[in-house]
């Protein structure tokens, strides 16, 4: 069994500065960028489309995945809080999903429908018991 670790998300009160902070920085390219609709989900904005492409069309830019050689790091709009982690991804062998999603509670499992998941193959979105490292 080969896991490896895939990314941890940060949530910055602006998310335009962080993502050329990071770019600028780090020499992070954008991976793309996403959109949370109404139904909850959330839908990647088209290749090459960038910010004022997307204000124009009246949507509002939720999340910014920035990759350096083997780092994502994927960026939220919202207000950190302290102590709170919003995401880690861990890599795991693709056949290895549906035995661990099995293992998770039905209520915080959420498979996102195919083709409107982020990142490089089929994943589970499953919600961390306490959300809070102080937990």
């Amino acid at each position: 069994m080969s896991y490896r670790f895939g990314h941890v998300a940060l949530f910055v009160t602006d998310l335009q500065a962080a993502e050329a902070f990071y770019q600028e920085t780090f020499g992070m390219e954008v991976l793309f960028r996403e959109a949370e609709g109404d139904d909850g989900y959330w839908y990647t904005l088209p290749p090459g489309k960038g910010w004022e492409d997307a204000e124009g069309a009246g949507v509002e830019t939720g999340m910014v995945a920035l990759q350096r050689d083997e780092l994502n790091l994927p960026i939220f709009r919202g207000k950190p809080k302290f102590g709170t982690v919003l995401e880690i991804g861990i890599a795991v062998p693709t056949e290895e999903i549906e035995a661990i999603s099995s293992g998770l509670p039905e209520s915080a499992t959420r498979l996102p429908p195919l083709g409107q998941h982020h990142g490089p193959g089929p994943h589970i979105e499953a919600e961390l018991v306490g959300g809070s490292c102080d937990d």
